[in-house]
């Protein structure tokens, strides 16, 4: 088939390949996303503050994860003390029912890590605390650099923790004071971290998150933050939450946004338009002609056989028939089974028994049959369907 080629299809042809290159070998852009996810390497991801939490804050420690809502954890965790649990995500706002069952693994002793913006209505009222938020997490990335402070003495040491990019505007304005222990200020004064005795644990409050991520940990000493943040926790089993992790927030984009942002996803709907394109324009310039139904030979030795053998039956010739029909059955095994049917009928039943998988029972009085009715000068019509029933039954069992 030739083929003619538009010259107006080149430039548009050769544009759509350099897009294509260019998005798969072109620089990627940073995503700043805040995911806190364990595993993310991203700079929003905290890959880096669980290795430490595995290898240097709680060494010799089991570190594990749950990735249900609190109120889904085992009796294990409700029921028994002597565990850390943190929680570092955007917004923790819990459900009644979580937050009861939070509650009461700081109550019975657990010590409870949040690290988020905010902690929603229910702990914030149950823990009688005000939060104020203004961050706008759309241009996190332009905010003011900030600093970060501890208020106790012994960690103070008149370190100033620097944040330039990843940090909030959360602050804690309300609570009471003779239940909180504040812990960290920023360069504002605003308090930034808290402690509050709950039953025989205690609960603490960062409302800066950014702050254990990825980025912040890479960043000047900031690590050393973490690891004072962390030394209030005693050294014991230690849970990662991965649940409360803010999703990506795909509900709020265009289907085509959500496609371009993922580069797999990407690659295959470049691949698509490529191909749609190719498709039209070769399926465009010729159609192929429809291939007849060519209809097959018919079968004129089958309507002899039907022809000849309405006329034995016809002729009322049964004896004919069964003798015809029981000589190409015994064709048809020898041919099928290299057996001669002819010596001792015991011996070669036998081992035509064991070729076919037909018991020898059936074989031998299908030839007992076979020898009374060729003894007979007639066969009835009964006599001659009963013996083809036992032929077509061969025929159809054997192996």
């Amino acid at each position: 088939m030739k083929l003619h080629f538009s010259r107006n299809m080149i430039p548009a042809l050769i544009l759509l390949i350099l897009v294509v290159l260019l998005e798969l070998f072109g620089p990627k852009p940073i995503d700043w996303t805040p995911n806190f996810n364990k595993d993310d390497q991203r700079p929003f991801g905290d890959k880096i503050l669980v290795e430490l939490i595995e290898k240097d804050l709680f060494p010799h420690q089991e570190i594990g994860t749950r990735s249900v809502p609190i109120y889904n954890y085992s009796a294990e965790d409700s029921l028994n003390a002597g565990k850390n649990y943190i929680y570092i995500t955007r917004n923790l706002t819990l459900a009644p029912w979580d937050g009861k069952r939070l509650l009461h693994m700081a109550e019975i002793g657990n010590q409870i890590f949040i690290a988020a913006d905010f902690i929603g209505d229910y702990l914030a009222d149950t823990l009688n605390l005000k939060i104020e938020d203004n961050l706008n997490w759309k241009n996190i990335a332009k905010l003011k650099e900030q600093q970060q402070y501890f208020e106790r003495s012994e960690l103070n040491n008149k370190q100033a923790y620097l944040y330039k990019k990843g940090h909030g505007r959360s602050r804690i304005v309300g609570f009471q004071k003779e239940k909180v222990v504040v812990l960290g200020r920023d360069n504002e004064n605003n308090i930034q971290f808290i402690k509050i005795p709950f039953g025989k644990g205690n609960i603490f409050y960062h409302t800066q998150p950014l702050a254990f991520t990825n980025y912040n940990l890479l960043l000047n000493k900031n690590a050393e933050l973490v690891y004072k943040a962390f030394s209030y926790l005693p050294q014991q089993t230690t849970i990662w939450d991965e649940y409360y992790k803010p999703l990506l927030e795909h509900a709020n984009q265009s289907p085509l946004s959500y496609i371009l942002s993922s580069p797999p996803i990407k690659l295959a709907y470049y691949l698509l338009i490529i191909s749609l394109i190719l498709f039209m324009y070769f399926n465009g310039k010729r159609q192929q002609r429809s291939i007849p139904i060519i209809k097959p030979l018919r079968n004129s030795s089958l309507d002899f056989i039907h022809t000849v053998g309405r006329l034995y039956y016809n002729r009322k010739n049964h004896k004919d028939i069964a003798q015809k029909k029981f000589l190409h059955l015994k064709d048809y095994l020898r041919s099928k089974y290299h057996i001669e049917l002819h010596g001792e009928k015991d011996k070669y039943l036998h081992q035509l028994s064991l070729r076919s998988g037909i018991s020898e029972r059936t074989l031998i009085l299908l030839f007992e049959q076979a020898e009374l009715l060729f003894k007979k000068e007639q066969i009835n019509d009964e006599d001659l369907e009963n013996f083809h029933a036992k032929i077509e039954y061969i025929y159809e069992n054997c192996q």
